[in-house]
């Protein structure tokens, strides 16, 4: 899980979120732009993870197996 953390930690999604912010405006926040985010980025990491050969390719180089188990 720390594994998961650290790699959405490294995406440059801080401009994005403010503007997802601040477009939604001051209305109901009963889903908030960043739950709603972090289910976009998993469903993402999920599927590039699944359609990457474990040991050949670029990201294959990038030991990611931990995040692959925790998926």
């Amino acid at each position: 899980m720390r594994t998961i953390r650290q790699a959405l930690a490294m995406i440059p999604d801080g401009k994005l979120l403010e503007s997802l912010r601040a477009a939604c405006g001051r209305g109901r926040d009963d889903y908030p732009v960043e739950v709603l985010w972090g289910v976009v980025v998993h469903e993402a990491l999920a599927t590039l993870l699944a359609a990457t050969p474990r040991r050949h390719g670029p990201l294959g180089k990038m030991h990611l197996g931990p995040i692959q188990k925790a998926l």
